[in-house]
């Protein structure tokens, strides 16, 4: 099967999240593993204090979209297990902005 290489940005609604660099190691360990069950190839995984940048490769028949939704979910759910403080940072039931940006490389 033909893949695509993607390069996927988002942010949290709150900096704070992402200024720690052990949150920042836990947030990277934590796309590595949804990557791994997800069938995403993990191409570079970049975590700054506000934003993300993943740069991937997925088979072209798999919509991206819902890939995206689906790792920004689990990311925010292993984010608050891990880090119960941080529900103070969640707005409307999550860590990070609705939107995304996605682009083929």
């Amino acid at each position: 099967m033909k893949k695509s290489l993607y390069l996927l940005e988002f942010g949290p609604h709150i900096e704070q999240v992402l200024e720690q660099i052990s949150v920042q190691e836990k947030l990277e360990t934590i796309i590595q593993s949804y990557a791994q069950a997800s069938g995403l190839e993990i191409d570079s995984c970049d975590i700054l204090f506000d934003y993300v940048a993943i740069t991937f490769y997925l088979h072209t028949s798999s919509d991206v979209d819902v890939v995206i939704v689906d790792l920004k979910k689990y990311a925010n759910d292993e984010l608050l297990k891990q880090i119960s403080e941080f529900k103070k940072f969640v707005i409307n039931e999550s860590l990070w902005e609705p939107g995304y940006n996605i682009e083929i490389l």
